[in-house]
């Protein structure tokens, strides 16, 4: 009984945490997200996975605590297939031939290297996560001061319309957590329809 109880508060602790983190990947309106979690949940993150559709990758462990990349993979396809996006990324070493592995494993070696201080930071990441471009370089050309607004971001160009999707990410991040409560899955999150 005890092991039962310890693996459903594994499993409802990840919930949790994937609903606060990535609700709006989690319901298929942003490509990605990282997530941030205790060692103790990794097992139970893919067995999450495995029935959602959604897809993770490692970016940093330490003993205590994991970084991952959590993401949809055809919403990232898009994300990355704008030539524009693409075009950033090629900056930062990135090419058009590379594979999704490819370019996530690349993302979480720069990332790795960043966080050890051996690199600065990885600006690219703005666009795996599905920030806007314009935002994304202004994050640079203002070295993250002066933004309009900031929530999931900071925002230097169109605040109105990132202000919209703040509210979105924020009702789905809510009804994410009211589902968790409830004790459902996420398996159909990605069914809901958001105008």
């Amino acid at each position: 009984m005890v092991a039962y109880r310890q693996t459903y508060e594994i499993i409802r602790g990840i919930q949790e945490k994937a609903a606060e983190q990535c609700a709006p990947v989690i319901f298929g309106i942003k490509p990605s997200n990282l997530l941030i979690i205790d060692q103790c949940y990794a097992k139970a993150l893919k067995s999450l996975v495995e029935t959602t559709g959604l897809k993770v990758r490692c970016f940093k462990h330490r003993a205590e605590k994991q970084v991952w990349f959590m993401f949809r993979e055809e919403p990232l396809y898009r994300q990355l297939a704008d030539p524009d996006n693409m075009s950033f990324m090629k900056q930062f070493g990135y090419t058009e031939n590379m594979t999704m592995d490819e370019i996530l494993a690349y993302a979480a070696k720069r990332f790795r290297e960043y966080k050890r201080g051996e690199a600065g930071f990885p600006h690219e990441m703005g666009i795996l996560l599905g920030y806007p471009l314009g935002d994304v370089k202004g994050f640079i050309e203002h070295h993250g001061r002066d933004c309009l607004c900031s929530g999931y971001w900071k925002v230097y160009e169109n605040e109105e319309k990132a202000r919209e999707t703040f509210r979105l990410y924020a009702r789905v991040k809510q009804i994410a957590m009211d589902m968790v409560k409830q004790g459902m899955g996420f398996g159909m999150a990605e069914q809901y329809q958001f105008v």
